[in-house]
């Protein structure tokens, strides 16, 4: 809305001065109307584009807790056949807890390289959405850097013939620059609401992967209380 009316002043400005002309008062008038509104539209984009990075980190920390809890769903059968264990050996008055220490060390180093793997996948998708959103700050940037490259020239502006062309111009770069500013904020806004919970949505670990390494584990560990029975029987 604000545009539409500073197009709308431009347009009579150029009316009411002379035919199709415009004095290069009137000309630096209009620039610095065009300049604070795109400063503030920049303002406004560069404080959007970095809530956006607030929201990377939310994202990363959400497919984190998503992927721990599969992981711990997984472990559900760890833990029943540790308890079993441990049970049995109870029954028995056997102490197996060296046995189990050691089983659970390497189950939770497991657990840890698993989430390790997934966030270092996280960890480059959210610095690839980081750097869309550093590219499009530096493009409103650049938009608002443009426009001051206007200033010189209306400083050496001295009659109505400069300042006509001038403005028609800014008139034209302003309208552009609307758009770049708008459009790479919007592209931003899209890749990390859009398109990024899709991508990270597909983030899974794999789970029967993991239940087969634990299963090696549960394995060591049987065969550690067995070789400590054994040991304890000969003695």
């Amino acid at each position: 809305m604000l545009s539409k009316l500073i197009l709308l002043l431009v347009s009579l400005v150029s009316a009411f001065s002379t035919p199709l002309q415009v004095t290069p008062e009137e000309l630096r008038n209009t620039y610095k109307i065009i300049f604070n509104d795109l400063f503030a539209r920049e303002g406004n984009a560069a404080s959007e584009l970095r809530e956006l990075t607030t929201a990377l980190e939310n994202y990363r920390n959400e497919t984190i807790q998503s992927i721990i809890a599969d992981l711990t769903a997984a472990s559900k059968l760890y833990w029943d056949e540790v308890n079993l264990l441990e049970a049995v050996a109870d029954s028995k008055d056997e102490d197996i807890s060296a046995c189990i220490e050691v089983g659970n060390e390497e189950f939770y180093a497991l657990n840890r390289s698993m989430i390790s793997a997934a966030s270092d996948i996280i960890d480059q998708i959210l610095q690839d959405a980081l750097n869309e959103i550093i590219e499009c700050t530096d493009v409103c940037e650049e938009a608002l850097a443009k426009l001051q490259e206007f200033s010189d020239k209306i400083d050496e502006c001295s009659d109505d013939t400069c300042a006509t062309i001038i403005e028609g111009e800014l008139v034209e770069y302003y309208q552009a620059a609307i758009k770049i500013i708008d459009d790479s904020t919007s592209t931003a806004s899209q890749y990390v609401f859009m398109y990024l919970p899709q991508v990270l949505a597909e983030i899974t670990t794999d789970i029967e992967a993991f239940q087969k390494s634990y299963q090696d584990i549960i394995d060591e560990i049987r065969a550690c209380v067995n070789s400590n029975v054994t040991e304890v029987y000969e003695t």
